[in-house]
This record gives C-alpha cells, sequence and structure tokens, in this order.
C-alpha cells in the first residue's frame, strides 16, 4: 500500500511540474495554441505494484488538466531496452511533445537525449531515476537510490546484530542489474552493511 501511495504521489507531481513548465513555454510563444497537448510518459515497465498505479494516477491526472498522454516502455525482458526508450524519447521530440516524463535506465546514455528535448523547448522530468547532468533536465523526482541502499544496508546490519549475528552471507534480489537504479542500491547496501559492522566492531573493541 505505501509504494501505491509514493507513486501516485510520484504522478502528481510528475504531470503537475511537466503542465506548469509546458504552461510557460507556451507563454513565451514557441508553441501554438492550436497544437495538440500531450505528455509522453516513459516509464522502464508499466505493470506491477509500483508502476501500475502510476501510470493509472497519470492518465487520470493528464486527462483532468487537458492533456493526452502516451505511454512508451517495453517487457521486462527486452534485450535492447535502454535504446528502445531512447527511440520513445526521440519521438516524443519529433512530434513536439508539450512534455515528456522518462525514466531513464542509464544516467550517460539518456543525458544527451534529454539535454537535447530540452534544447528544443520541451520540459523533460525524470523520475525514479535520473540522468548524470542535472542542468539538462527540468526536474528530477525520485530517491537518492545509493543513499536509500545505504540506509537499509545499516538497518540491517544493526537488526542482525541485535540478534546475535554478526557474520555471514547476505543475499540480495533485483528485477535487473544492469539498471542504475539497482546498482545504486546494491552499492548502498553494500556500504551500508561495512560502515555499520565497522562501527560495531570500533565499539565493541573500545568496551
Amino acid at each position: 500500500m505505501k509504494r501505491k501511495i509514493i507513486a501516485l504521489l510520484s504522478t502528481v507531481f510528475i504531470v503537475g511540474s511537466l503542465v506548469g513548465c509546458g504552461s510557460k513555454t507556451q507563454s513565451q510563444g514557441t508553441t501554438s495554441g492550436n497544437e495538440k497537448k500531450v505528455i509522453y510518459f516513459i516509464p522502464i515497465v508499466d505493470t506491477g505494484a509500483y508502476w501500475s498505479p502510476m501510470k493509472k494516477a497519470a492518465e487520470d491526472e493528464a486527462k483532468a488538466l487537458g492533456y493526452e498522454l502516451v505511454v512508451k516502455t517495453s517487457p521486462p525482458n527486452e534485450t535492447q531496452k535502454n535504446e528502445k526508450h531512447i527511440g520513445f524519447l526521440d519521438e516524443a521530440v519529433k512530434n513536439k511533445a508539450a512534455g515528456i516524463a522518462i525514466a531513464p535506465m542509464d544516467p550517460d546514455m539518456f543525458d544527451k537525449k534529454v539535454k537535447k528535448a530540452n534544447e528544443k523547448g520541451i520540459p523533460v522530468v525524470t523520475f525514479d531515476a535520473d540522468i548524470k547532468t542535472k542542468e539538462n533536465r527540468t526536474a528530477y523526482i525520485g530517491t537518492d537510490n545509493k543513499l536509500a541502499g545505504e540506509q537499509l544496508g545499516e538497518n540491517g546490519a544493526k537488526t542482525l546484530k541485535e540478534k546475535g549475528i554478526t557474520k555471514g552471507k547476505i543475499g540480495m534480489a533485483a528485477v535487473n542489474l544492469t539498471q542504475t537504479t539497482m546498482t545504486y542500491r546494491e552499492d548502498g547496501v553494500k556500504a551500508g552493511f561495512e560502515k555499520k559492522l565497522w562501527e560495531m566492531m570500533l565499539r565493541t573493541s573500545n568496551g
């Protein structure tokens, strides 16, 4: 339930940000009032407890604000996922979208493409994951994935310590370790465990 609420709130902010930025662009005379108001929504996938409610909320919010939402994504097992989604981004620019919301899976590969969209006067909001250069996008909505992983690792180490477990192997399950959101979280979890266990060792040795 908590994940669904976060997804819904995030989507409201995403669409709201794009609509606000899009309205500003129109007022500056870069778009015509007769043009179709379309927002491209490009999540990593559109199924599951996190992504499905986000998609539904985006559709409802866009409709309420008078925008058409075009959802573009690919199956979880798509082997050329980055290339596919970059193609969706190019399509949005070509079709002169009023705004683009995208979850970039690789911070480097999507960086220049997002910059190109912004240079065309199309606001781009990244969510769930971010691009390399913050100045190239309009806004980012999501978590600091490495910090979130680190906090998880610290809490995990603390819990295990309280149960008398100070060594052993830790297993982690991830949807796709080629996605930077996953690699950042993995790095964070490892750092959190190492940090907390090291602190505990120091405290123990110092009495």
